[in-house]
């Protein structure tokens, strides 16, 4: 064998040995796509050929017989080049700038979901002292970040608890506190800057700057201070200012404060410092069973972009997996619900989780679009053995993916990208956000990057981990606490996973459920790695219709 030869041969080898390039076919034509850079190479069929040939010995003979080919050569020349481009990888950098707490404090909940990981023999309420203290924890454990994220998260029906809710925004206000101090006021005097507000504001005459401040924090604690200050004629240079106003009796104190303190600060630029301190937001989810007015009221408030209410599918399938404690359906309830929240005009993204019992994804998302809602994001299921994927039934699955994924492609070809916003949040499109993005997916969630702490106090790096001591990292009482990264979560490190073209484009399978089927987080969930590996191959080809027809990712999404 000749120099040229064996040097065709070591560069088609890397492709078939090296887990970093995976071939591709998509509309008859083939691909070398780069699972590091995510770059593609096309190629023609002789080259396909060869790659997909088994034994060294043929492979070898093919090469012989093509090597004098110069179409050949030259094709070889241009696949060398492009496997031998240098990526580095990115490193993984847990964003500072924003901090979250998960809590999972109370056990309170009305329904009897089928596959739910809650302690369904304990109906505890939430303790707020827990979570007043959860809270400093989070400030304390993160003194530099801008932002707190406070999520009530899925152990509980969240309104079930109003005085809870009302409590911790009551605390929410003593630690986002935008209230003026004399600081704040520039060039004149607290009292001087009193008197130039107009007189409708004013309740009383004040004489000192300590009387000023008073009063001024009094009136920025008022509903209809942005009215008084006219924002509406600065809709174009403040136009979240101008947008907040159409909502403003809903909010709770600290977002009015915050929002009052930003409106004096737009009227008044050169006698108030701006002030950008921490800000804080609470979100939550529900079942869906049980949503008033007062709660419209409370998710307005909160803005809440799309309220995420759970519902698994039509009345049959969601009241087996969903009912309520003494059995009976909960899905006309839910619908109730739905419609009151589009009646308020607040947008809904449905929480769906597939089973063995409704393993129809794009059924569910045709029937899930007649209900008028905006988004679905849709999970495997994580912990029922019962109603879990086989390696039988997750076909079943893919077969009904695969209409989805067509609608999906249709959609490219006509133009029409609905059904890509309905999806912008669901794992069938996640892949597609990394190829969009060019970013590595280097593991799979933000297992351990969050705090998220049960009813004790005590943390946990998943909220489907709570009260399994195995995985307690310490208690909130614990002021030495330090939030650590495994390095055995990553792709890299993943026992199948690295050795997988697709790891950087899925990230991973579930560590939760890893743990459920092998006792060991680091390993790989086998179906589920099935599942994302067609999730990837289908994406691939989203993308390359959409570089194609030179889509932008603003125009999909928007």
């Amino acid at each position: 064998m000749d120099i040229k030869s064996q040097n065709f041969f070591s560069i088609i080898n890397t492709i078939r040995n090296d887990n970093r390039f995976h071939l591709i076919k998509f509309n008859n034509q083939a691909y070398i796509f780069d699972g590091v850079s995510y770059n593609f190479h096309s190629i023609d069929s002789d080259m396909e050929e060869l790659i997909n040939v088994e034994k060294d010995e043929i492979l070898l003979e093919k090469i012989i017989d093509l090597s004098e080919n110069q179409t050949f050569e030259v094709s070889m020349l241009n696949l060398s080049s492009f496997l031998s481009n240098k990526y580095e990888k990115s490193k993984y950098v847990p964003n500072s700038d924003i901090a979250f707490l998960n809590l999972n404090v109370g056990s309170k909940c009305n329904l009897d979901c089928i596959y739910c990981f809650r302690k369904k023999n304990v109906n505890e309420k939430s303790n707020i002292i827990v979570i007043k203290n959860a809270i400093d924890f989070l400030i304390l454990q993160n003194p530099n970040a801008k932002y707190y994220s406070i999520a009530l998260d899925l152990s509980s029906e969240v309104f079930l608890e109003h005085d809870i809710i009302r409590e911790i925004l009551d605390y929410i206000f003593t630690k986002e506190c935008y209230l003026l101090n004399k600081e704040d006021i520039l060039n004149v005097s607290a009292l001087d800057f009193y008197n130039l507000l107009p007189s409708q504001l004013k309740v009383k005459k004040c004489n000192n700057d300590d009387e000023a401040i008073h009063e001024i924090n009094n009136i920025i604690q008022r509903t209809g201070l942005l009215d008084i200050l006219d924002i509406a004629s600065m809709k174009k240079e403040k136009p979240y200012l101008f947008q907040q106003t159409k909502i403003v009796q809903f909010l709770p104190l600290w977002k009015l404060v915050r929002l009052n303190h930003w409106g004096l600060e737009a009227v008044y630029p050169d006698y108030l410092k701006h002030r950008d301190e921490k800000s804080f937001s609470l979100w939550f989810m529900s079942n869906g069973t049980r949503i008033n007015e007062e709660d419209i009221k409370l998710i307005k408030g909160l803005e809440i972009d799309l309220f995420t209410i759970s519902l698994d599918g039509p009345e049959i399938i969601h009241n087996k997996l969903r009912p309520y404690l003494d059995g009976r359906g909960s899905y006309q309830d839910v619908l109730k619900s739905i419609r009151l929240l589009q009646n308020n005009n607040i947008g809904i993204k449905i929480s769906l989780v597939l089973t063995n019992m409704n393993p129809y994804p794009f059924d569910l998302v045709q029937f899930l679009l007649s209900l008028n809602v905006y988004q679905v994001k849709m999970t495997l299921i994580r912990n029922s053995k019962d109603l879990e994927f086989t390696k039988d039934s997750v076909r079943i699955l893919l077969q009904n993916y695969e209409l989805l994924y067509n609608e999906l492609k249709k959609g490219l070809y006509n133009k029409n990208f609905k059904l890509f916003k309905f999806l912008e949040d669901d794992i069938s499109l996640k892949p597609l956000h990394s190829l969009l993005d060019n970013t590595l997916s280097l593991k799979r969630c933000s297992w351990g990057e969050q705090i998220i702490v049960d009813a004790y106090g005590d943390i946990y790096p998943c909220t489907y981990t709570c009260g399994n001591r195995e995985f307690s990292q310490g208690n909130i009482k614990n002021q030495d606490y330090k939030s650590s990264l495994d390095k055995r979560l990553f792709v890299d490190y993943r026992k199948n996973c690295k050795k997988c073209w697709a790891g950087y484009l899925c990230g991973g399978t579930c560590y939760f459920t890893t743990y459920i089927k092998k006792n060991i987080v680091y390993d790989c969930n086998e179906i589920e790695c099935i599942v994302n590996k067609y999730f990837c191959e289908q994406c691939i080809q989203l993308f390359l219709i959409i570089k194609h027809k030179k889509i932008d990712k603003e125009q999909l999404f928007k």
